[in-house]
């Protein structure tokens, strides 16, 4: 049923134009002058996007290594508005962040207590600091909690929940609210150490209301410890059930998925749906690339991708070859490692991005509109290199930025890309949950225009690889200047719609 309708609506920094709707997307390499810098880590680095001080602009936590806590930067886009010539943003962690002992390169945004400010959830590595060595005793979910309206700053939750057992490197940190009691719990994979991969392990742990977290492994239903190499993991609900699906991407082994049976039970269906590539996969995207209302997959492997895509009952077929994204690097050898469904020229379909290490370099494969793929690497003269990438609209001017990181290994580490195609209609939906979690983790929009079209928007808390993605759920729209209706399905049940608005807005929906 409808609920009654609780929306604030607000015009972007950068208002678009009317346009056309067929038109190549640009990006520009911003690297030098955004603002973000920090000492490279020699391992992989991780890095989330989340509104930590609740001023309606995107921030940057980024988790660098084992011997660096975690770095925060804010987005200083509130004093650009007002007309400050300053950089895009500014490192707060002596501010913000505690001073601690909890070395990751995995964390994510989310409001882990619902008492509507953004907490930092965590996946500890097994790794003594003091001693500089691994320690298996030492694994764990912890969490920083948000107390900016107290003390001004985070501060190290009362509870690690310590799982130990691996001192291997932390692969995937996923939230959801897997048993339905609307707060968030926490999936994490340990994918192992080079040359020791008996230490691969997930967990599955649940929230109690913080501080109490519990370890429910054990009752999860399908057998968490049987999967071996999990790189990334994501929630989202596959089959149309409204229940939250997990699936990995898991390195030497085939793909693993669970159908959410309810009650917080998950059944094996890997063999089932058909998700049963082997190799190496790596990275994650998940979104609706063709427009039929359901959730598909991509998964990064070495010189190769994996296109799922979904018969709407959860059903996957692999089509990457004939929908022109089997291959990337452009022949080169490479391992790919992050990927993003994305609008970029926000025409109303997604496009995708892969993000490698080896001698090739990353690709950016444009939609056509029909789930047809073209790769316009060359012509967008950016060459992607290293491990970890997301999308986010950093200035608010309602087109997809990207951002991506490597390691110290590699000669360009670091690069934040300024989409500038604004010509385009455009939508961006952020949710509060009050009888669902408050997050909306979980929660699917539609959005339908004038002409007919409608598109699916999920939203999610970790996909890709190593990131913790916003909470903002972007909707290109082509030409069409007005949304017909926003459908928000809510992870409790409800439904809330929206009817005719002018597009290019922020949008807020409260359930």
């Amino acid at each position: 049923m409808s609920t009654p309708l609780a929306v604030s609506v607000f015009a972007a920094v950068v208002a678009t134009t009317a346009s056309t709707s067929a038109q190549q997307f640009e990006l520009v390499d911003i690297t030098d002058r955004v603002g973000i810098d920090f000492d490279v880590a020699d391992g992989r680095m991780g890095f989330a996007i989340g509104d930590y001080n609740g001023d309606g602009w995107q921030d940057v936590a980024v988790f660098a290594s084992d011997d660096q806590t975690p770095s925060m930067f804010m987005n200083q886009g509130a004093l650009i508005q007002a007309g400050q010539m300053v950089p895009w943003f500014t490192n707060v962690t002596d501010q913000v962040m505690p001073p601690n002992d909890i070395f990751t390169t995995m964390g994510a945004f989310a409001d882990m207590d619902n008492d509507g400010d953004q907490d930092l959830a965590l996946a500890r590595r097994g790794y003594d600091p003091v001693a500089g060595a691994p320690d298996p005793t030492l694994g764990a979910v912890a969490y920083y909690e948000n107390k900016l309206d107290t003390t001004g700053r985070f501060e190290i939750g009362t509870n690690q929940l310590r799982v130990g057992h691996s001192p291997s490197t932390v692969s995937s940190l996923a939230l959801v609210d897997y048993d339905g009691d609307s707060d968030l719990d926490v999936f994490m994979a340990y994918s192992g150490v080079m040359g020791d991969y008996t230490h691969s392990r997930c967990f599955m742990v649940r929230n109690d209301g913080l501080p109490h977290l519990t370890d429910v492994s054990s009752t999860f239903g399908a057998h968490l410890p049987g999967i071996q190499r999990a790189l990334t993991a994501v929630f989202a609900d596959f089959d149309g059930d409204m229940r939250p699906d997990l699936h990995c991407a898991v390195d030497f082994h085939s793909d693993f998925q669970c159908r959410n049976m309810g009650g917080g039970l998950f059944m094996d269906v890997t063999q089932a749906v058909g998700v049963t590539n082997g190799g190496s996969d790596m990275g994650l995207a998940v979104g609706d690339f063709d427009n039929d209302l359901d959730l598909d997959l991509y998964s990064t492997n070495i010189n190769i991708g994996v296109l799922y895509v979904n018969d709407g009952a959860g059903n996957f077929v692999d089509e990457a070859a004939q929908r022109g994204c089997r291959s990337f690097a452009n022949g080169a050898v490479a391992i790919g490692w992050g990927t993003n469904f994305v609008d970029l020229e926000n025409d109303g379909d997604l496009d995708l991005t892969v993000i490698p290490t080896g001698t090739g370099t990353g690709n950016f494969f444009m939609n056509d509109g029909s789930g047809q793929f073209t790769d316009v690497t060359v012509a967008t003269g950016i060459e992607l290199k290293g491990y970890s990438i997301i999308d986010f609209d950093f200035d608010k001017d309602g087109d997809q930025d990207l951002i991506a990181m490597g390691n110290g290994d590699l000669n360009s580490p670091k690069f934040y890309l300024n989409n500038q195609t604004t010509t385009n209609h455009w939508l961006v939906v952020e949710l509060e949950g009050t009888l669902s979690n408050r997050d909306a983790i979980g929660a699917q929009v539609v959005v339908r225009t004038p002409d007919g079209s409608a598109q699916l928007r999920a939203m999610m808390a970790g996909h890709s690889y190593r990131t913790g993605t916003p909470k903002t759920l972007h909707f290109g729209l082509g030409d069409q200047s007005i949304v017909s209706e926003v459908e928000v399905r809510w992870p409790s049940g409800q439904v809330t719609r929206l009817t005719p608005f002018v597009a290019n807005r922020y949008i807020k929906v409260v359930e």
